[in-house]
C-alpha cells in the first residue's frame, strides 16, 4: 500500500492480477489507509467475495490462483 508505484505495478504483473472484472486503484495514502482499517485488510493481494447487493461476504476470500477453492467460495456465494 505505501510502496513506489514501480513495485506496485510489478506485483500486479507477477502475480497475474489483470482481466475483465479485476480493478486496482493507487490512492493517496490517507485515503488508502482509511480503507484498509474498514476492510480489515491486513496484506496485499487481498481478496474479497462481494454479493450482488455490494455487501462484503468474504473479506479474505481464496485467490484465484486456488482454481478449486476460489471456484468452491463462489458457488456457495450463488446459492
Amino acid at each position: 500500500s505505501n510502496s513506489p508505484e514501480e513495485s506496485w505495478k510489478s506485483i500486479i504483473q507477477e502475480y497475474e492480477l489483470t482481466g475483465e472484472n479485476v480493478v486496482q486503484y493507487r490512492l493517496p495514502n490517507n485515503q488508502q489507509s482509511m480503507i484498509e482499517r474498514k476492510f480489515s485488510v491486513k496484506s496485499f493481494p487481498n481478496y474479497m467475495l462481494i454479493d450482488k447487493e455490494g455487501h462484503i461476504v468474504n473479506s479474505s476470500a481464496m485467490p484465484p490462483m486456488q482454481t478449486e477453492d476460489a471456484a468452491n467460495q463462489i458457488l456457495e456465494l450463488l446459492k
